[in-house]
């Protein structure tokens, strides 16, 4: 009899030690698309903006399943850029300015060679804007251009608390041992060093959005208010390139996000720029920022005294977001998604992809969004007694404190005072 009651008990301890995993009930989900498939084995499938409206800011909502229901493993892949770093020693010559033209350095990357194609100038400065010329050797007298119209610039507003500094520069790749920097100044320009890398990359694969742009000024802040609508939230958006014809300004800018175009909440700040002159050319009109799956981004352009810019549109960018999943022939698939009572689904597939052949082009299509005609909305939550009649219980309360009153009264009336 022990035998069996222990037996038991460790039986018991056991399945409670067991994670079980929710199972998937279509009728939880509110949308769904069909999914189209090319080809069997494992398929990638791009999402689409409709499916990032519907879908929980971290996609833990999302499912695959068969049209029997049966959920299928998948894997998110973010598309983002995939780099090589490798890094160069080297040594700086020859750093001396020459007066009214250029500050000058040379860079030695060794007698080993290899290949570079970007360098960043390490220097102590916060205000500059500069044009940069690099030229390569193998010998240090005979120099080739690199790259004739780079340019760095940082700009520092301790009023807002704003600095933005860019200094570096990408260049064809090349294999020249010496590369030499002319960073043209009217004055002497501090230069601490150059870190030069070769950087082997894959570019990430973006996906574009055109928001709709109003444009406020705001005479109180003496800003431009340029309110950019991307007609839903959701979008895994992280840089907007502004468009205007203005030319010759530098104009500090803060930028903030929100869901419904009321509540603001700051994200940034940056400097937007285009310079055309003898000495400089140059613009910076992007802005980048920590991803975000707002409708509404707002960017706030500091005019100071000067007259407002006209802004005549935007274009944005994100990463794109593809789901792998293990496709069998003739069956058909369906991508479900609106359940914010979801919790993140946990697959073997997650481990086992790093070592899983992948086709890198899309082998599936979404159709546009469909009601899921199994859907049955969540009951509306039971509203406890007290809550659907808050006066109720002020009043027993009274009652019962009226009557202990009224009975005290009565005891005190018939208790008679000593002779």
């Amino acid at each position: 009899m022990r035998y069996i009651r222990t037996t038991f008990i460790t039986w018991f301890a056991l399945t409670l030690a067991i994670p079980v995993s929710a199972a998937f009930t279509p009728s939880a989900w509110q949308y769904r698309k069909a999914i189209t498939v090319q080809q069997s084995g494992y398929v990638r499938l791009n999402l689409d903006a409709e499916a990032f409206a519907g879908l929980q800011t971290d996609l833990r909502d999302l499912r695959v399943a068969d049209s029997t229901g049966l959920e299928t493993p998948y894997k998110v892949v973010v598309e983002r850029q995939a780099g090589e770093v490798r890094r160069r020693q080297l040594a700086v010559y020859d750093n001396a300015y020459t007066p009214g033209q250029f500050q000058s350095l040379v860079v030695d990357l060794g007698e080993s060679g290899g290949a570079h194609n970007w360098l960043s100038i390490l220097t102590p400065e916060r205000e500059f804007q500069k044009q940069v010329e690099i030229s390569g050797s193998h010998d240090r007298m005979f120099w080739q251009v690199l790259k004739s119209d780079g340019y760095i610039f940082a700009h520092a507003e301790p009023r807002r608390n704003f600095f933005a500094k860019e200094t570096s520069l990408t260049y064809p790749q090349a294999t020249f041992r010496y590369l030499k920097l002319k960073v043209f100044s009217d004055t002497p320009f501090a230069i601490n060093g150059v870190e030069v890398t070769e950087r082997v990359s894959e570019s990430a694969k973006d996906v574009a959005f055109t928001p709709t742009l109003l444009q406020v000024e705001d005479g109180a802040t003496q800003s431009s208010l340029l309110t950019l609508d991307f007609g839903q939230g959701g979008l895994p958006i992280q840089e907007v390139t502004l468009r205007t014809a203005a030319t010759n300004f530098n104009r500090p800018v803060e930028l903030f996000a929100s869901n419904d175009a009321t509540a603001w909440r700051r994200v940034g700040s940056d400097y937007v720029f285009r310079v055309a002159t003898e000495k400089f050319r140059g613009e910076h009109l992007t802005l980048r920022y920590p991803e975000l799956a707002a409708r509404y981004l707002r960017v706030a352009v500091f005019n100071g005294d000067d007259q407002p810019l006209q802004f005549s549109g935007a274009t944005a960018k994100g990463i794109l977001r593809s789901v792998v999943f293990s496709a069998i022939p003739g069956q058909q698939y369906f991508l479900y998604y609106g359940n914010p009572q979801a919790q993140r689904p946990a697959y073997d597939l997650e481990r086992l992809f790093p070592y899983l052949e992948v086709p890198a082009a899309p082998g599936a299509t979404l159709s546009p969004q469909q009601a899921n005609p199994t859907y049955v909305a969540p009951a509306a939550p039971v509203i406890p007694f007290t809550e659907r009649y808050p006066w109720l219980l002020p009043s027993v309360l009274v009652v019962v404190a009226l009557g202990l009153l009224a009975l005290m009264f009565r005891f005190v009336k018939r208790v008679k005072p000593p002779a």
